[in-house]
């Protein structure tokens, strides 16, 4: 499943992972909560970000503020498709927008993603 990871201090990448909980909770190292979720343009699906949902709690480090509510995300994330509540492997081109925008910014200049 092609899926983008943005890990604390780096650069997010286009990975290819095994579509299964265990493989996703191992990137953000624990369980996972819904962090993000919004419309991927031009296209049938919606793009949802998880994240360790004990993230503040165990304190981990800052990745990036989300948008409409400036709540800090902490730890790694991992961003994949969702239709109808099912998760999707992101379509190349939707995994180059998405890293290109998370790029535009850094941790330094607070990367915002809207939802």
């Amino acid at each position: 499943m092609i899926a983008v990871v943005k890990r604390v201090g780096f650069k997010p990448e286009i990975v290819d992972v095994e579509d299964s909980l265990v493989k996703l909770q191992a990137i953000v190292g624990g369980y996972l909560e819904s962090v993000l979720e919004f419309k991927a343009p031009g296209t049938g699906f919606s793009i949802v970000c998880y994240a360790n949902e004990d993230g503040k709690m165990r304190e981990l480090p800052f990745n990036f503020h989300r948008m409409r509510d400036r709540e800090p995300i902490c730890g790694d994330v991992v961003f994949v498709g969702i239709i109808d509540g099912e998760q999707v492997p992101l379509a190349l081109e939707t995994a180059d927008q998405l890293v290109r925008l998370i790029t535009t910014h850094s941790p330094q200049t607070d990367c915002e993603l809207s939802s």
